[in-house]
C-alpha cells in the first residue's frame, strides 16, 4: 500500500483470511494486534474483512510500481 494514500482501515492490526472448502465453506479471520490475538468466524465480520481486503486490493501497488517503490526506499545498491 502506497503511503500516499494515507491512513487505510485494518492498518493497525495485521490479519489473515482463510477458506476451507467444505460442505458447508468454512471462512476464518486471524487478527493479530499489540496485546492480543483472535480468530473471527461470524459470517458478518468475516464478511467484513472479506470486503477491506478487496477495498485494499484496489489502491495496492502492482507489481511493476511496488518493484520501483522498494528500490526507491531501499535507496542505492552497495557496489
Amino acid at each position: 500500500m502506497p503511503f500516499s494514500h494515507g491512513f487505510y482501515l485494518a492498518q493497525e492490526s495485521d490479519y489473515h483470511l482463510v477458506s476451507y472448502e467444505a460442505d458447508p465453506e468454512l471462512n476464518l479471520v486471524y487478527v493479530e494486534r499489540y496485546d492480543e490475538q483472535a480468530v473471527l468466524h461470524a459470517p458478518k465480520i468475516v464478511k467484513k474483512y472479506q470486503d477491506l481486503w478487496m477495498a485494499q486490493e484496489e489502491v495496492a501497488l502492482g507489481s511493476d510500481q511496488a518493484a520501483a517503490f522498494l528500490a526507491f526506499v531501499g535507496g542505492p545498491r552497495p557496489s
